[in-house]
């Protein structure tokens, strides 16, 4: 910004997906924090919880469907349903309540 390479508009649109990003990462840690405290989590669940809820949406539906292939893949079970257990996979919201996570 001082050499003029970039403009004041620039770095505070920056800065505000920097925001952005942190502010997610704390709805996150909070909704797993909240869940903990109801269900009283041991440690080792906790730790999952919270890496699971810090996958990016790819990684959670491939985590998702690669269970549903290790768990239908052997029983020959109806492709409709299994295409619909695939569709069923709900989306974790921008602020997640503990029983989402």
């Amino acid at each position: 910004m001082v050499d003029r390479e970039v403009s004041v508009p620039e770095v505070a649109a920056a800065h505000a997906d920097a925001l952005e990003v942190q502010i997610r990462t704390l709805r996150l840690r909070r909704a797993v924090l909240r869940a903990v405290a109801k269900r009283g989590s041991i440690s080792e669940e906790m730790d999952l919880m919270h890496k699971l809820a810090g996958l990016s949406e790819d990684e959670r539906r491939r985590l998702i469907n690669d269970f549903i292939d290790d768990t239908f893949g052997d029983l020959n079970a109806n492709p409709e349903f299994v295409e619909l257990m695939r569709s069923a996979m709900p989306d974790l919201p921008e602020d997640p309540e503990p029983g989402q996570v």
